[in-house]
Parts: structure tokens; C-alpha cells; sequence
């Protein structure tokens, strides 16, 4: 991501402030909601609860202008690819139709598909849970579009140095502070409230009931985002995963290449592979062929921190 997004304020909220208790009470009702079994619960118990706890939603986003998007790639990885499904088609390695999201994800209800990847390759790969003998597919989606994107900032402010986003992060937790000042007393309580969703992104285990409600509220939701941004937990947060809505994948990303290969061993945060094939778009057909030299790390030369052919 580019170093100058563009932050903007949340709507006036000086007639909400007197609903909020007292800071002890505000962050005990936030940790209470951290710690209860939402999982039996519907979508609609969830959001009542969530606002008898958090009072309002006041995640904050950013505004990436098209020229600065489109200058970066992201990375999808699949592990999963079925025999029944064409390898030929770029839907295969894009976002999964609904039907097929058979339980929540970190940033995905149940039934509602999200396109994950991140903007590091090794990271996608780690984040798939790769397995040793499976055939695997990493595709490469340019950024492509002609509007500012929009986009949900779920980053804790301690995120580790080594984290590309940490700029992002120490950048957005101290804009919170700045403009939260404006609601005097209650400031605390909009600076607590941002931490508590970046670090729910980090440390709620499956199956996801609160990160899964707030993610759809952030991409399906009147104050829509075209993706969210949060620290991957499979790389022990050295990086992001983002997750975009399906629509502006369609409308902001364009398929570059998918590699498949078929992972040998798994070690720490190592993958070795093998029979390497690329795929790139020739026409209207996906035309797969070797590595050419030089190739593979060409269009993907993190992945050399974790991907070992052999």
C-alpha cells in the first residue's frame, strides 16, 4: 500500500457520546463480548449485542487513489482446487461462489464469499495450509481500475515492525487519536474500540462469529469497503491478509498469471514443490507452459523466503 492514503472522518457523532458509559464499564462490556460464545447465535443477535457493548461502529478506512492502487499485485493461493473444476478458467482461482462457503472464515460469513489473498505470495501460500503431496495453484492479480478504492483498516498499533503495514498502522491508530480528542471524555473509549477490533482480527479462533460479522458489515454493508486489511495470524502477523468483495474484484483486480505446482514437505514456514507449471492468459485460453529461467521469481520474488523448488 502507499504510504500517503488518504484518511477520512467518520459522520458527526457528538449526539451519540452521552450513550456511552464510563471508560471501566465501556471496555469490561467490550471484553465481555470478546470472551462469550456467539457461535449458536444469528447475524441479527450478534449486531444487537455488538451494539449494546460498542454503542456505534466506527471503524476507520482509508481512500487509496486509483493511480497509487494500481501499482500494486496481489496474490491468491488455492489448495483446494476440485477435479470436476477447469483449470482453464480464471473463476477457478478468483473468489468461490456463495454456495460453496460452507462455514465462516476470519473475514467471511457463512455463504458469503470474499475473494482472501495478500499481497505477498508466501504469505497466501502459508495462509492456505498447504499439504504435502496436493497440487497447489498461486494466481497473480495486477491492480487495475479507474476510481479510488476504498478500504477497512483492522490493524492493531503494536503490528510488528517487520509487517509492511506497520507504517499503516502506527499511521491510523495515531490519526484516532488525534480526531477522536473531539470527543473529549469518550475519547479513550474510540481509541480502545479500534484496538479491540484490530485485535480480535488476530486472536479469535474458529468459527469467527464476531471478525466474520464485522468483516461483512465493512464489505457487504451500507459503509461498504472493497476490501479490509488485517495481520495474517498463519505467518504469526509478519504480514496482511486482505479480503475484497467479490464485485470489486470483478471491477479492480485484473488475472495476470496462475503457477501451479505440487508441495513436497512443509517445514516451519519453508515450502519445497515441484512440477511447476505457469498459466498466463493467451486469447481467451489459459496456455500453461515451464518455468522459462528467471521466470518464477520474476513476477513473484518474495516467495524466494519460502518456496524451494526442488
Amino acid at each position: 500500500m502507499d504510504k500517503n492514503f488518504v484518511r477520512e472522518q467518520a459522520d458527526d457523532i457528538s449526539g451519540d457520546l452521552s450513550k456511552y458509559p464510563d471508560l471501566a464499564n465501556y471496555i469490561k462490556g467490550l471484553n465481555e463480548l470478546a470472551t462469550m460464545n456467539l457461535s449458536s447465535f444469528s447475524y441479527e443477535e450478534i449486531g444487537r449485542i455488538f451494539y449494546e457493548k460498542a454503542i456505534l461502529f466506527q471503524q476507520t478506512f482509508g481512500i487509496n487513489a486509483a493511480g497509487k492502487f494500481n501499482k500494486q499485485r496481489f496474490y491468491r493461493a488455492r489448495m483446494n482446487v476440485d477435479i470436476s473444476e477447469d483449470i482453464g478458467l480464471i473463476r477457478t482461482f478468483s473468489y468461490p461462489p456463495g454456495c460453496f462457503c460452507k462455514e465462516n472464515g476470519r473475514a467471511n460469513l457463512k455463504g458469503k464469499s470474499v475473494f482472501y489473498c495478500s499481497n505477498q505470495p508466501g504469505t497466501a501460500i502459508i495462509e492456505s495450509k498447504p499439504v504435502a503431496g496436493k497440487k497447489s495453484y498461486l494466481s497473480i492479480w495486477e491492480a487495475n481500475t479507474i476510481r479510488d478504492v476504498k478500504y477497512g483498516i483492522c490493524l492493531p498499533k503494536d503490528l510488528r515492525i517487520e509487517n509492511d503495514f506497520n507504517f499503516m498502522a502506527n499511521g491510523i491508530h495515531q490519526y484516532i487519536k488525534d480526531v477522536s480528542a473531539e470527543a473529549k471524555e469518550k475519547a479513550d473509549h474510540f481509541q480502545f474500540f479500534h484496538q479491540f477490533v484490530a485485535d480480535r482480527f488476530v486472536h479469535e479462533t474458529e468459527p469467527y462469529p464476531l471478525t466474520s460479522w464485522i468483516a461483512n458489515e465493512m464489505l457487504y454493508g451500507p459503509q461498504w469497503r472493497d476490501f479490509i486489511i488485517y495481520p495474517s495470524v498463519a505467518n504469526d502477523t509478519f504480514s496482511c491478509n486482505m479480503a475484497f468483495h467479490p464485485n470489486s474484484v470483478d471491477s479492480l483486480l485484473k488475472f495476470v498469471k496462475v503457477v501451479e505446482f505440487k508441495v513436497l514437505q512443509i517445514q516451519g514456514g519453508q515450502v519445497s514443490f515441484s512440477e511447476v507449471r505457469i498459466g498466463t492468459l493467451k486469447n481467451s485460453m489459459i496456455d500453461w507452459h515451464k518455468p522459462r529461467d528467471g521466470e518464477l521469481y520474476e513476477f513473484m520474488p518474495e516467495a524466494s523466503k519460502v518456496l524451494h523448488q526442488n
